[in-house]
């Protein structure tokens, strides 16, 4: 984020974001699989996050005539979109609960709560702690994070709206959890598997 050795934070991102194009263009022209190709999808929210990260330390410039507030949100809306995408893809090549698709949810989560919407970020990070769980145990040391992560946000939440520990709970049950489409045509949420619309099957879930 901050650069390293001799080069500047500037130039250390430049280069990422070369490398990261040249990256994708011989994927392509090989003729990778999408596995591949979804890789440096991901890669490119990295180094949108990253960027944004330290430009908020002041280590890299706005550039243009644009402040520094509005390139990070640009940056953070456009790593977040990155990660979405990714995240539909894995889950269509992988699941839902492939290590990769988790790692989306990770930062799906945590680009939501730079952005301020707590509620999309809780509902990530809530998914996130679930399938952690299932996947690699409870006792794991990543489960352990994502689920400090995910209490953590809903302890500053509640303790913002004064929230008795009742009041916490049916925050819990209230939030929405962003559903994906399985290959059946159906939507998995918190309630179980509902018929998915078909006039929203294609529009962006964030």
């Amino acid at each position: 984020i901050g650069g390293g050795g001799t080069w500047s934070a500037k130039r250390a991102h430049d280069i990422a974001e070369q490398a990261i194009g040249k990256c994708l263009a011989v994927r392509q022209e090989l003729g990778c699989d999408q596995s591949k190709i979804t890789e440096v999808l991901f890669g490119r929210g990295v180094i949108a996050f990253c960027k944004a990260e330290a430009m908020s330390l002041e280590a890299i410039s706005p550039s243009g005539d644009k402040t520094a507030e509005q390139e990070i949100l640009e940056l953070q809306e456009t790593a977040l979109a990155l990660f979405h995408e990714s995240y539909q893809q894995l889950c269509q090549i992988y699941s839902d609960k492939h290590l990769e698709a988790i790692k989306c949810l990770t930062m799906l989560g945590l680009l939501s709560k730079r952005l301020g919407r707590l509620q999309e970020a809780v509902g990530w990070y809530m998914k996130e702690v679930t399938v952690r769980d299932e996947v690699q145990g409870q006792m794991h040391p990543r489960s352990q994070q994502a689920r400090r992560v995910y209490t953590e946000l809903l302890d500053n939440i509640a303790e913002a709206k004064g929230m008795t520990g009742g009041e916490e709970q049916m925050l819990l049950l209230n939030v929405p959890v962003k559903q994906e489409p399985d290959g059946e045509g159906q939507v998995h949420g918190v309630n179980g598997p509902e018929e998915a619309d078909p006039a929203s099957a294609g529009a962006s879930a964030l």
